[in-house]
């Protein structure tokens, strides 16, 4: 990242994070991971990433066992002490507090608890369509053993790493509401949240009118996920038939590529 566009000149952050589907990349398979990804880039912030597999290895970063966690340097204390922060929404929260230039929120009053809404909408609904369609449809399944627990676990864990990671999710998904249903209803409901997505954009490039915000990355990190025609192809279909979904994905994308930067 080019340093004359960061609010934060070392890379003293650090975003904890479940890995991606190459472990030399960057991305992380956890949507919310993905959010947090997109908020400090949206912000030209240097961080680092630190890869954790398990929930026993996030704990060591959040008592609940979960990612994201972003570690940040402790406020006044020269001894390079780092503080950790939980839950996507908050972080967002604490990286408008401490880096202001490029707001998170939008600048309209009006606008803002809308964003918030928004956001929460992709995090608490749009979040759970994506592990339905990887963790509960078998052929998908099929693939993301395949290729993240292939990736990601050696051969003599790897088949265990996948049965409790995905008893774990599956019991989340159904005590959610949406892995309870069937796979028809999953894909009708998906199209609808897209047509939804689709229609917050007849006023304008981005979901609140003419600047990219956090409901915009929200969501952009959901929808991001089933892009990949690696795990859910035919996700990855009924998003691409939507041509101005597409193409606020690409606008979207290019406001969190900093200047000069290379993945």
């Amino acid at each position: 990242m080019d340093q004359d566009q960061s609010d934060q000149q070392p890379a003293s952050i650090i975003l904890i994070q479940y890995p991606g589907l190459n472990q030399d990349d960057w991305r992380s398979l956890s949507p919310l991971c993905m959010k947090v990804h997109y908020a400090l880039r949206f912000k030209r912030v240097e961080y680092k990433v630190y890869n954790v597999r398990t929930p026993g290895g996030a704990r060591r970063f959040n008592p609940r066992g979960r990612v994201p966690a972003l570690l940040l340097p402790s406020e006044g204390d020269e001894r390079g002490e780092r503080v950790s922060y939980a839950d996507s929404t908050d972080i967002l929260d604490e990286l408008d507090r401490r880096f202001p230039r490029r707001p998170l929120l939008p600048e309209s009053a009006l606008d803002r608890p809308s964003a918030r809404i928004l956001e929460d909408w992709a995090d608490e609904v749009l979040y759970f369509y994506v592990g339905a369609l990887r963790w509960i449809i078998p052929e998908n399944w099929a693939r993301l053993k395949a290729t993240y627990f292939r990736e990601n676990y050696g051969p003599v864990v790897r088949s265990i790493a996948a049965f409790f990671a995905r008893r774990e999710v599956r019991g989340r998904l159904v005590g959610q509401g949406v892995g309870g249903k069937d796979e028809n209803t999953l894909r009708r409901e998906l199209r609808e949240c897209l047509d939804a997505v689709e229609s917050l954009l007849e006023n304008g490039p981005y979901v609140l009118g003419d600047d990219c915000s956090r409901a915009d990355l929200s969501i952009f990190a959901m929808l991001d996920q089933i892009r990949n025609r690696e795990l859910t192809p035919l996700a990855a279909e009924e998003l691409e038939k939507r041509r101005d979904l597409m193409t606020w994905c690409d606008r979207v994308e290019n406001e969190t590529t900093p200047p000069g930067y290379r993945d």
